[in-house]
């Protein structure tokens, strides 16, 4: 198994603890950070967006990606929710088996 962290964000901090909720009690990730406030600039509909949302920051393995992905997706307010996978990601040897270990033994 290896970690891999995924990034989301959400309009405000109660989507961000309800995503992060719901992921860590699915047993589908082992620990979601969330800072409560950045701004994101991006086109959209044809005009420039600038938004302040939350941000997560998901530690889980690889082969739950697409399960992360699918829960943000269903219960995520926006039509289009950011979920970005970063892999071969390195850390503390000790985090990182601990990162894989709670998946691992939550099913």
């Amino acid at each position: 198994m290896k970690a891999i962290v995924i990034l989301a964000t959400t309009p405000d901090v109660e989507s961000a603890k309800n995503i992060a909720r719901h992921l860590v009690d699915k047993s589908i990730c082992a620990c979601v950070n969330i800072i409560p406030s950045c701004v994101s600039i991006y086109p959209w509909n044809n005009k420039i967006e600038e938004t302040e949302e939350a941000l997560l920051i998901i530690k889980t393995v690889d082969n739950k990606f697409d399960e992360v992905n699918i829960a943000i997706k269903s219960i995520h307010p926006y039509d289009l929710p950011e979920v970005i996978k970063f892999c071969n990601i390195e850390g503390d040897n000790d985090y990182l088996k601990w990162v894989c270990d709670t998946i691992g033994s939550r099913k």
